[in-house]
């Protein structure tokens, strides 16, 4: 009998903590928001990945951003996905086909990497306008239902920030600076990953909250290659599948 009671009370307690939980939750998204998000996933299958690629010492000493690279190509088949990488922040890539000398926009397609852009010089991949403008370049030219962000590089946490750009003196994006590119650029993500070391903080959480429905990060520090794309990579390019996949082969690869 006491046991019984005690279970019930238990019941009462989890579910007034699930309500409070879920009220939260709603006043921080707008129905309108919700409702026009799921109107347009209905009408557009689309889905653009902006990967921003500040390569810094990991690149120059150790080719890890090529690898990287290499894992998306092999993971993307043809399908109603984009992915657009911006290039820099290292002083020498560790493959024939990256400049060294200056920023650049690629695509991902099913036979490499595609230069869309090479008209941005030297940029400061640390600035928020750099990234702002890189994210307005996307939207503007890969218009999609969905879009997600992948930082790239060294991360701080809180006192650190994210980037090292090595072109500029070793420079990085603090948190504050973050959030101004992201509200500049206006677009709201699926998902803001942060393929960087010691970025899963409250404090990132809070600032990545204005921006995405979701946050990926470490709290610990990462390998120097990160994250291994191939995989989850493929499995998005599955979900957009439009032809048959084609698998990539090794003269796909950066060289």
């Amino acid at each position: 009998m006491q046991q019984n009671l005690l279970r019930k009370i238990s019941v009462l307690i989890l579910s007034a903590a699930m309500l409070i939980v879920s009220g939260g939750c709603v006043q921080e998204v707008p129905a309108e928001k919700s409702v026009e998000k799921s109107v347009s996933r209905s009408v557009d299958n689309s889905f653009t990945l902006m990967i921003y690629m500040c390569a810094a010492a990991l690149e120059s000493e150790y080719g890890c951003a090529t690898v990287d690279i290499n894992e998306i190509l092999y993971g993307y088949s043809d399908s109603n996905f984009n992915i657009i990488i911006q290039t820099g922040g290292t002083l020498e890539w560790q493959n024939t086909v990256i400049a060294g000398d200056r920023c650049q926009r690629y695509q991902v397609t099913e036979d490499g990497l595609e230069l869309v852009d090479d008209t941005i010089g030297q940029q400061n991949m640390a600035e928020p306008d750099t990234l702002s403008d890189f994210v307005n370049y996307c939207t503007d030219n890969y218009t999609a239902s969905r879009y997600g962000l992948i930082l790239w590089d060294h991360g701080g946490g809180v006192i650190g920030g994210y980037g090292y750009d090595e072109n500029f003196g070793g420079s990085a994006m603090s948190l504050t600076q973050m959030h101004q590119a992201l509200e500049t650029a206006e677009t709201h993500f699926e998902f803001i990953g942060f393929d960087a070391c010691l970025m899963a903080t409250l404090e990132t959480c809070l600032m990545a909250s204005h921006h995405a429905d979701y946050m990926i990060a470490s709290e610990e520090t990462e390998p120097g290659c990160g994250w291994y794309y191939t995989n989850w990579i493929e499995s998005f390019s599955a979900e957009f599948h439009i032809c048959k996949r084609i698998r990539k082969t090794d003269n796909r690869r950066l060289c």
